[in-house]
């Protein structure tokens, strides 16, 4: 190993360790939510009272590209069936209603790490993982987070669903 190859890399160590440290300490510090950090930005940069900032947010939902960490165990495992395009997509379905009226919600979606710590959190809780790579990517891509599938996404979920029962 030439000194310079070292010298990199124990400044990568470094780097890695301060960059750990400083995760756990926000982390650990953060006594807030997103919600209230996110409502205090907006406040700041209308310059609009909290007051008034918190009656906008009351009725506005604003959907989450990625299901936070913190609630990803909880959403999933209320899941009935995880569809992963293996390494970088993942998301997780939830039916309701009755037969003729059974709707399917998406209760969480995942890219990469996210999508891989899903798949983990499923067989924990003996939820399927089925791979459908097409389904996954589409549904990640067009499907916010706690809205119902589409009707043209009901004829792949249902083979899914009846993929699922044969197992």
């Amino acid at each position: 190993m030439s000194k310079e190859t070292a010298y990199y890399s124990i400044q990568w160590s470094y780097l890695e360790i301060t960059d750990a440290w400083l995760r756990f300490k926000v982390i650990k510090d953060s006594s807030k939510k997103l919600e209230d950090c996110v409502k205090e930005g907006f406040a700041q940069a209308t310059r609009l009272p909290l007051s008034k900032v918190e009656e906008i947010f009351a009725n506005t939902f604003f959907p989450i590209e990625e299901t936070p960490l913190s609630m990803l165990v909880d959403f999933v495992s209320k899941s009935d069936v995880v569809i992963a395009n293996p390494y970088h997509f993942s998301v997780a379905i939830n039916r309701y209603g009755q037969n003729e009226n059974m709707l399917f919600r998406l209760t969480a979606k995942g890219t990469d790490e996210y999508a891989l710590y899903m798949q983990q959190v499923a067989r924990a809780n003996r939820i399927p993982v089925v791979k459908n790579i097409p389904f996954a990517r589409a549904a990640y891509m067009e499907i916010e987070i706690g809205n119902n599938l589409p009707e043209n996404y009901l004829d792949g979920i249902t083979a899914i669903y009846k993929q699922i029962q044969k197992l």
